[in-house]
């Protein structure tokens, strides 16, 4: 995952917890905002792995849309449990839910492009172990 990728992730982060720490609950408008942020840094994530080839680029946009998976993720996650206040404990619990199973298929994705440039056996082999690891069936 490169540099920028990660800031995007947390500053999509911070600005979800920042609505939540005022007091209030995460308004659409900054929900909204916290989405076309996470979508243009996806997209010049995207932009930048075009300078790649091969599997090199595959893995580099499959990483890419997996900081926006997660980012969106704990986005949501954020969301759901601020506007479910009165029931906080049942929405977290499932919004946590919800964003864990979304990284760790994204993480997954990665994980199974990363093998692609294996052959035969090999690919095999790390295909059953990024199964194994990210709780894939």
């Amino acid at each position: 995952m490169n540099k920028h990728t990660l800031t995007a992730i947390s500053a999509a982060i911070t600005l979800a917890m920042s609505a939540s720490a005022m007091g209030g609950n995460a308004s659409d408008a900054q929900y909204q905002t916290t989405q076309a942020s996470i979508s243009a840094r996806l997209n010049s994530d995207q932009a930048a792995c075009m300078s790649q080839a091969g599997n090199a680029r595959d893995v580099c946009m499959a990483e890419a849309k997996s900081a926006a998976v997660a980012a969106k993720s704990d986005a949501e996650r954020v969301k759901t449990t601020a506007a479910a206040k009165t029931t906080a404990s049942d929405a977290s619990s499932e919004a946590g839910k919800k964003a864990a199973t979304e990284k760790r298929d994204a993480a997954y994705a990665v994980a199974k492009e990363k093998c692609g440039s294996l052959a035969d056996d090999a690919k095999a082999t790390c295909i059953k172990e990024a199964k194994v690891r990210h709780g894939q069936s």
